[in-house]
């Protein structure tokens, strides 16, 4: 009888340690279980903070590697603009800093036109003066059979003679015209100077330069006026209105034969 009892003290004493032991395992489970879940809902709420908060503590944790927050800039060399002219020029030059951080280079050129000055005139064919200038009083026309103002001066020559530039100058105009034939326009600074009756494939093209008594041309044929005998048909332009030709070179008729 006393033997039974002391089995029974000592087993009940057992079972004291052991329930003990398996409250104490499981709260050491619980504990993990609650750590673990709480880190979880820590970083899903950092990944669900409003933007700036999320980039602050990216940047504190990334701030050497982020291509964000680095402060290089991209280096820009300015352009440079190249201008080739056969003018004399005058280059100015701009620079503008842009928002992006860019430079822009603008360049204005100037194009100054050479002067052309003459201080003498010579005669672009011989002195012989076929049919004179006539602004305002008629004139027979042999080829139109009709009376008309005649606003150049006919020179005289026979055909394939060579025709002079009277001055210095440049060529404005180089066209072939079905009443005045293969015309040449040179502006000689005072005054533009009309070339009519050239033959066709003159070696002068348009923008060309000419000294004073360079060869233009040769002489051919003016279809308004071809029941004349063979002459060049020259006329003097002043502010877009003819002129007389002779006044404009600064010669008198005295010293061309009419």
């Amino acid at each position: 009888m006393k033997k039974k009892n002391i089995i029974q003290k000592i087993s009940s004493g057992k079972g004291f340690y052991i329930a003990s032991a398996v409250s104490f395992g499981l709260v050491v489970i619980a504990i993990v279980l609650v750590y673990r879940t709480s880190t979880g809902m820590i970083k899903d709420l950092l990944t669900t903070l409003p933007e700036g908060i999320t980039r602050e503590v990216r940047h504190n944790e990334t701030d050497e590697t982020d291509p964000r927050y680095t402060t290089e800039k991209e280096e820009t060399v300015p352009s440079t603009t190249t201008v080739s002219t056969t003018e004399e020029q005058e280059t100015s030059m701009a620079w503008v800093n842009n928002s992006d951080g860019k430079v822009t280079v603008t360049t204005t050129v100037e194009v100054t036109e050479p002067v052309i000055s003459n201080d003498s005139y010579v005669l672009p064919l011989t002195s012989e003066v076929q049919k004179g200038y006539s602004p305002s009083s008629p004139v027979f026309d042999e080829t139109m059979e009709d009376w008309r103002v005649h606003k150049g001066i006919d020179f005289s020559a026979e055909v394939g003679s060579e025709v002079r530039s009277i001055g210095n100058g440049r060529v404005t105009k180089v066209i072939s015209d079905p009443s005045w034939g293969y015309i040449i326009e040179i502006d000689h600074g005072d005054f533009t100077a009309r070339y009519c009756g050239l033959e066709q494939g003159t070696a002068i093209k348009n923008g060309d330069t000419v000294e004073k008594g360079d060869i233009v041309g040769k002489l051919g044929t003016i279809p308004c006026e071809s029941r004349q005998e063979s002459h060049l048909h020259f006329e003097a332009v002043k502010n877009s209105v003819t002129v007389d030709p002779m006044s404009a070179m600064g010669l008198v008729s005295e010293e061309i034969q009419e």
